[in-house]
């Protein structure tokens, strides 16, 4: 490969063309340094500084596999090679900090067949047509 003065040596950032992983690390770095942008009052404490440089960041993460994007494994810390991993929209959408239920919720929802929708959703925080699509395998679904 041939690199010019515009080229990095990474090779993942040539003119206006990038990379998947290249883009994936541009748009955690905005969200996590950039002021300006919307997302940072909620990100501006987890971003991990040698992620600075993308060399780092590739050689801790790796290309992104297709289909997949960064995934902090604890919410509460920040990114950086221990806590982070590629991982589909599903999985990232379950891993929400606002999420309600969890696996060991939905799974104890589906041993409770007779009890009511409403009781269950009351003490769980949930609508009662979120105990129905978990009771009925259309979301949390069983492997």
């Amino acid at each position: 490969m041939t690199f010019n003065k515009h080229q990095h040596k990474h090779g993942h950032s040539v003119g206006v063309r990038r990379s998947p992983t290249y883009r994936v690390w541009l748009s955690l770095k905005q969200r996590c340094t950039n002021p300006k942008r919307a997302q940072y009052i909620k990100y501006y404490d987890k971003w991990y500084a040698p992620w600075a440089d993308f060399e780092v960041f590739l050689a801790d993460m790796g290309e992104r596999p297709e289909g997949l994007t960064i995934e902090r494994i604890n919410n509460a810390l920040p990114y950086g090679p221990d806590n982070c991993t590629w991982a589909t929209r599903l999985v990232q959408g379950r891993n929400r900090s606002t999420n309600k239920i969890d696996a060991a919720k939905a799974a104890a929802i589906r041993k409770q067949p007779k009890r009511d929708a409403r009781d269950l959703a009351a003490e769980y925080g949930v609508t009662r047509a979120t105990i129905y699509h978990i009771r009925n395998n259309r979301t949390w679904r069983l492997k």
